[in-house]
């Protein structure tokens, strides 16, 4: 008795189906047995920062050569594994790891990129991130940030959990604020935070001490800024750079200069 049309189908779908997962798992096992040739590795130079290179890289893979890559079959090849190991250096921000069907390891990394650097009198200085944590120095690259200074900022930024309060948030939003505006980005060259959590700068073209008060909130950082930026477009063009010692931006609608 012929089978019906509809059942020749099933039949013929189900054995379509049934070969193409042969061929799948042929194809994958193959692939799981092919050796890795080699190690590919991409960083992403965040705004020029050189913090971590494709030896560093390699080298936290292989566990410094103790565990080699290259030469292993990739089944055992742990993708997850491998970029926990690299995810242990502070200055990765995001790793991820994928094989081609040649055997290579392809390995993409960001940078986190530092926007302050902590002057620490006591010991080591550290970098604060654009998200507010703490990245220690590097042998390899020194980035050019604005700096923070003073004893008071040695024991408040130097501990990762003071920037997570939110009463002390407005600090870092003023760090973000000059690090996103190319003209402060260049003019603040360090900021000293004194007993009372008041800012003072010290720019890079100018002799005098800007006291900018307490950061308070966005709205009053962006507004102290435009005041600053009225002394530098406005007073300083009809005077000379070094006229004044002092300007003082900390109080609403006034400047200072004296």
């Amino acid at each position: 008795m012929p089978l019906k049309p509809q059942i020749k189908k099933i039949i013929i779908y189900s054995s379509i189906i049934i070969v193409a997962l042969a061929l799948f798992s042929f194809v994958e096992t193959k692939q799981q047995n092919k050796l890795c040739r080699h190690i590919d590795v991409l960083i992403e130079e965040e705004s020029g920062n050189y913090f971590i290179s494709s030896t560093d890289v390699v080298n936290l893979l292989t566990n410094s050569g103790r565990d080699p890559i290259v030469g292993a079959p990739q089944k055992k090849i742990h993708l997850k594994n491998l970029e926990s190991r690299i995810k242990t250096n502070k200055f990765v921000k995001n790793c991820q790891i994928s094989s081609d069907l040649h055997g290579d390891l392809l390995i993409h990394i960001n940078q986190w990129r530092p926007i302050a650097r902590v002057i620490n009198a006591s010991g080591q200085d550290i970098y604060i991130n654009e998200n507010g944590d703490l990245l220690p120095m590097s042998e390899r690259y020194t980035a050019r940030v604005v700096t923070i200074i003073s004893t008071n900022a040695q024991k408040t930024w130097l501990n990762a959990i003071w920037l997570r309060k939110p009463e002390n948030l407005p600090y870092l939003q003023l760090l973000q604020f000059i690090d996103k505006d190319k003209f402060w980005k260049a003019q603040v060259a360090e900021i000293d935070v004194n007993s009372d959590g008041e800012i003072n700068f010290y720019p890079q073209i100018g002799k005098q001490i800007i006291e900018f008060g307490l950061p308070e909130n966005e709205e009053i950082i962006s507004e102290k800024f435009k005041k600053l930026s009225i002394f530098y477009k406005t007073i300083i063009p009809k005077k000379t750079w070094n006229t004044y010692s002092r300007v003082n931006v900390a109080f609403k609608n006034q400047i200072v200069c004296e």
